[in-house]
């Protein structure tokens, strides 16, 4: 059985996790700073990790979007639905 995910599926899975870091990211921050340790050493190297997650999972959201995009462009063009089919004609 085959269980991988297709493009589009990837890319809502990168867009969420994306979003829910940057969620993260924001309740962390908003924490830290009733703490007043908003810039301690570990917090910086969490906020400096997380960011990179959401830059990353964010980017790749976005270039498998595109392609996902342009793979149903693509396949639209090679069979468009307004062409009769011979096989209808009796």
């Amino acid at each position: 059985m085959n269980k991988e995910l297709n493009t589009t599926q990837k890319s809502r899975l990168y867009g969420l996790t994306a979003i829910v870091c940057a969620i993260w990211l924001g309740q962390s921050l908003f924490k830290a700073n009733h703490e007043d340790q908003l810039f301690s050493v570990y917090n910086v190297i969490f906020y400096i990790c997380l960011l990179l997650v959401i830059a990353y999972t964010a980017f790749s959201a976005y270039q498998m979007w595109k392609q996902a995009k342009s793979e149903a462009t693509e396949s639209t063009q090679d069979n468009p639905s307004n062409i009769p089919n011979d096989s209808t004609k009796g």
